[in-house]
C-alpha cells in the first residue's frame, strides 16, 4: 500500500516536474475551458485584433493613426464564445486621424524620430450569436 502511494507521488512528481514530455507547456491544451495558443491565420482572431487597433485608435489623444507592427503573444480560450489575450506592438503612422481613413493599414508608418511603439494587452471578447462585432473588456498600453 505505502508503495503504491510512493509510487503514485513519484509518477505525479515527475510529471509536473516536465520529465515526460513537454511537462508544463500544454497544460490547458484540450482541456475544455483552458486557454491555447491563438491561430493567427483564423479570421475571428484577425477581427478581434483589428477590433483592438480600432479601439486604441479611438481612445487615444494622438492625432495620427497607429496600427499592427507585431503579434508578440496570443491565446484563445473558450469561454461562452471565444476570449482572446493577446499583446501587440502598434506604430504610429503618417496618416492623420482626420483624414478619415477607413484602415491604418493602407498606411505606412513613420520612421525616426516621429516613431512612436506602444506595447498594448488586449482581452477581446466574441459572442457570434449576441454581435458580430466582438468587444474589448480590457487593455492596458504603454510607450516603449
Amino acid at each position: 500500500m505505502l508503495r503504491m502511494g510512493l509510487l503514485t507521488f513519484v509518477a505525479v512528481s515527475l510529471l509536473v516536474t516536465g520529465v515526460f514530455g513537454d511537462g508544463m507547456q500544454h497544460i490547458g491544451r484540450g482541456i475544455p475551458g483552458g486557454p491555447i495558443e491563438a491561430d493567427r491565420n483564423d479570421q475571428m482572431f484577425k477581427t478581434a485584433v483589428k477590433k483592438a487597433v480600432s479601439h486604441f485608435n479611438s481612445g487615444n489623444n494622438d492625432m495620427n493613426l497607429y496600427k499592427l507592427n507585431e503579434i508578440v503573444s496570443a491565446t484563445s480560450q473558450v469561454v461562452s464564445g471565444i476570449k482572446y489575450k493577446f499583446t501587440v506592438k502598434l506604430g504610429r503612422t503618417s496618416c492623420r486621424k482626420a483624414q478619415l481613413y477607413a484602415d491604418a493599414e493602407s498606411c505606412s508608418l513613420i520612421s525616426g524620430s516621429g516613431q512612436t511603439t506602444h506595447l498594448c494587452h488586449f482581452e477581446i471578447w466574441s459572442q457570434v450569436w449576441i454581435s458580430d462585432e466582438p468587444s474589448v473588456t480590457r487593455h492596458d498600453c504603454s510607450v516603449v
